[in-house]
């Protein structure tokens, strides 16, 4: 069993068999547990995300602090 926590991707993923958007897979999910992860497909929030993310912030000019407007997890602030 493999278990991925806190996990984050917002780049593109290709291949030509058992793609996946954090692993790949195979005819089974049994052998692993993706907690906590986000991926850009998904349209989520940091908040439904749980603790370990946070929202990016906008500067006064527009543009994003942090993530390009995807959230973040909250070590990575500076």
């Amino acid at each position: 069993m493999v278990t991925i926590t806190n996990c984050y991707n917002i780049g593109t993923i290709k291949g030509t068999q058992n793609v996946g958007e954090i692993v790949g897979g195979n005819n089974s999910n049994s052998y692993r547990k993706i907690n906590n992860s986000y991926t850009k497909t998904q349209s989520i929030t940091a908040t439904v995300l749980g603790d370990a993310y946070t929202s990016d912030i906008k500067k006064e000019d527009g543009t994003w602090k942090y993530n390009n407007g995807y959230p973040i997890l909250k070590w990575q602030i500076k």
